[in-house]
């Protein structure tokens, strides 16, 4: 069903296609270009993935004055510099990303030109002759590393052309490739994340646009940015970038925009729930370039939808993923953790287990469990996964090192800030959604659910 999606996605962009080409500005130098992920940042990828089975989907919109080139006039002077208002295009950005394991994400974007104001028309510049799709955006995205808060990836983006007299490529169907490395350091006060790359371009000016523009091919591009996420509160968090590329080829012997690009973006990301962001924010040209607006203001929405019962794991147990619904829920209230710590807070809590581990013992019939650890909404995201990993494997350890346990009986896995128990709204509901909660499962005979629940409650103090 969700390869059905994305396919149904990718039909619905083709029709939208037929009638949105013809333009002769170009469409694989689109500057600002939003990440697909909710663990991204506004345009910068974090090197985490978004989980196996998930499905992110992503609605941007770009509003960017003073980014299409003009070129000098007979007089030698050019509207190029001038800082007021000679030109404005709004891009529309649709994205969806797919899990397709717990390290490996691959996606699809289609940018959209949806809006063009041009003030001189009678000055030699680019401009968009017909709105539309300008090209489909391919993209994967894979885990290479994850030790502790530091992740390495590996990202890729291949671009298809949907642009007629595409002046930086002509007619060239994949006129742009590209591979980054992406690293990522999660410091629970701010997420530091910094890519670099290469661009490779193919292409050259055709004939015809060589008669309107006097645009020159250049190459290819070494390609970077860095980016900051710093929570404000459980909801909010702030993002700074700066993303660019280098090129050592001239665009324009009549243009004074540089192939050499550098831009930076300020904006909020605000969390209506876990799996439903909103941002907002904007920017502008550090270096005046190709594509680059002299300010832009963006907005943007992120959903996240599926995979439930397919988040990262603490350990490899494959049928952790295809586990059905458990015979009974123990969550034991007094398994609960110090913030920002795999370190149990109250001696109740080893209490607990030890009741919880004579039953083990006790009841042969209990075939499975599985300890799901929890974490407030503080803290990134992708922090909270990891803290959540560390505490099921601090339980799982726990049990079999102190009270001998059969391992083969356990099972950990952490969900983060995904499944809180009470709402985040007070110091002491979040207090109480940094737990452990044991997922029963019985063979086919033996001790009723309700049975073994009464049993621990009476070994209760």
């Amino acid at each position: 069903m969700n390869f059905r999606l994305f396919g149904f996605a990718g039909c619905i962009s083709g029709l939208i296609a037929t009638n949105a080409m013809a333009n002769v500005v170009g469409s694989d130098l689109q500057n600002f270009v939003p990440a697909a992920s909710r663990i991204d940042g506004a345009t910068v990828h974090d090197a985490l993935t978004i989980g196996q089975g998930r499905f992110g989907l992503g609605l941007f919109v770009d509003y960017a004055a003073n980014t299409l080139p003009y070129f000098k006039e007979a007089d030698g002077t050019t509207r190029d510099r001038d800082k007021s208002l000679n030109d404005s295009v709004t891009t529309l950005d649709l994205s969806l990303v797919y899990g397709l394991t717990s390290f490996w994400d691959v996606s699809m974007a289609v940018p959209f030109i949806v809006a063009q104001q041009v003030g001189e028309l009678d000055e030699t510049h680019g401009y968009y002759e017909k709105k539309g799709l300008t090209s489909y955006r391919m993209g994967s995205k894979v885990r290479l590393l994850q030790a502790g808060r530091f992740a390495l990836g590996l990202v890729g983006h291949a671009v298809y052309n949907r642009v007629e007299d595409n002046p930086y490529s002509d007619q060239k169907r994949w006129p742009s490739t590209s591979l980054e490395l992406a690293t990522s350091l999660d410091l629970r006060v701010v997420t530091l994340m910094v890519n670099g790359g290469y661009r490779w371009r193919s292409g050259e000016p055709g004939e015809d646009i060589l008669t309107k523009l006097p645009v020159e091919r250049y190459g290819d591009q070494i390609i970077y940015s860095v980016g900051a996420v710093i929570p404000i509160g459980s909801s909010w968090a702030a993002i700074g970038e700066v993303y660019g590329a280098r090129n050592w080829d001239e665009f324009s012997s009549e243009s004074p925009r540089s192939t050499s690009i550098s831009e930076s973006v300020l904006g909020l990301r605000y969390s209506i729930r876990p799996d439903l962001q909103l941002h907002f924010g904007g920017g502008a040209e550090l270096q005046h370039a190709i594509s680059s607006a002299d300010v832009r203001g963006y907005a943007g929405i992120r959903w996240t939808i599926g995979g439930e019962e397919k988040a990262p794991k603490a350990t490899e147990i494959p049928m952790v993923q295809t586990l059905p619904k458990p015979d009974l829920v123990i969550d034991l209230d007094e398994v609960y953790f110090k913030f920002d710590s795999i370190e149990i807070r109250d001696p109740k809590g080893y209490q607990t287990m030890q009741r919880l581990s004579e039953i083990l013992r006790e009841q042969a019939t209990i075939e499975r469990v599985v300890i799901e650890g929890h974490t407030c909404d503080l803290g990134s995201e992708a922090y909270n996964q990891r803290l959540s990993d560390r505490r099921a494997i601090t339980v799982e350890k726990w049990l079999t090192e102190h009270y001998g346990i059969d391992q083969k009986k356990l099972h950990s896995i952490g969900w983060g800030e995904w499944r809180p128990k009470m709402s985040n709204d007070s110091t002491e509901h979040r207090r109480l959604n940094r737990r452990v909660t044991f997922r029963v499962y019985f063979a086919k005979t033996g001790l009723e659910p309700s049975k073994l629940a009464g049993s621990l409650e009476n070994r209760r103090p």
